[in-house]
């Protein structure tokens, strides 16, 4: 279907794969017949593969090459940016022990857990500090320029049901200030659900498991609506988007 169709780019929101390395193999091999761009975020499950196998996984992504070549990157197209977010950066599963990244995701989790966070789970992640400055600066850059944002993530920020990122709050405050960003898109969750927060709308898409029925959806944009076209399990949506000017006010 979607070589039927004049897009701009197909991007796939994380869990490429769930928990065996051959089956990147498998999965690449349908993906690379897109006629499309073709872009990647990680999952927590694309990590779920054998240790010595881990270092491999961005490469087999192709997300060793692109941006910061630390799984955060974004792609400016029609005054629109698209700012890709590594929410496993800050996680016990796709770092090794002896980094810092690594002892900071036991940290954190376990300062949820006192906390009785939802989100207290090590299958999510967190965004480090030098990711969260590079984003400040990417939407402070969009903000001058008047582009509207879309960022993408495999893990939520918004509402809370217990597949957000660990510093949610922290990402969600950094959103909050800068009027360019219109909406964020998710996976993780798989029964899928939206929440608005201060005009940014937060879709979380569908899971294409635990289902008989396929998941999936376009997107199209224009300078008022963010429209979804969905299929399978996906409803269809009409995302209206407050004038910019109005945002920045």
């Amino acid at each position: 279907m979607f070589n039927r169709r004049d897009l701009d780019f197909v991007i796939h929101l994380g869990d490429f794969i769930d928990r065996d390395f051959a089956s990147f193999d498998t999965v690449n091999a349908i993906y690379s017949r897109l006629t499309a761009r073709r872009y990647q975020v990680y999952g927590n499950h694309d990590f779920s593969v054998a240790p010595e196998r881990k270092a491999a996984v961005p490469g087999v992504l192709g997300l060793d090459t692109l941006g910061s070549g630390q799984g955060y990157y974004q792609v400016t197209r029609d005054g629109w940016r698209f700012v890709v977010l590594n929410g496993t950066d800050v996680s016990t599963y796709a770092n090794p022990k002896s980094t810092a990244s690594f002892r900071q995701a036991q940290d954190m989790l376990a300062a949820l857990q006192v906390l009785g966070a939802p989100q207290a789970y090590d299958w999510n992640g967190g965004i480090g500090a030098a990711q969260l400055a590079w984003l400040d600066g990417v939407l402070a850059e969009a903000d001058s320029l008047g582009q509207r944002v879309i960022l993408f993530c495999h893990f939520l920020v918004f509402p809370n049901e217990g597949y957000d990122l660990y510093n949610d709050s922290q990402v969600l405050h950094l959103i909050d200030r800068h009027p360019s960003v219109a909406a964020y898109f998710n996976g993780h969750h798989h029964a899928g659900g939206y929440g608005n927060r201060k005009g940014v709308h937060y879709l979380t898409f569908q899971g294409m498991v635990n289902t008989t029925e396929n998941a999936f959806a376009v997107v199209t944009l224009t300078p008022d609506t963010i429209r979804v076209e969905g299929f399978g399990r996906e409803p269809d949506r009409q995302l209206p988007l407050a004038p910019l000017r109005k945002r920045m006010e």
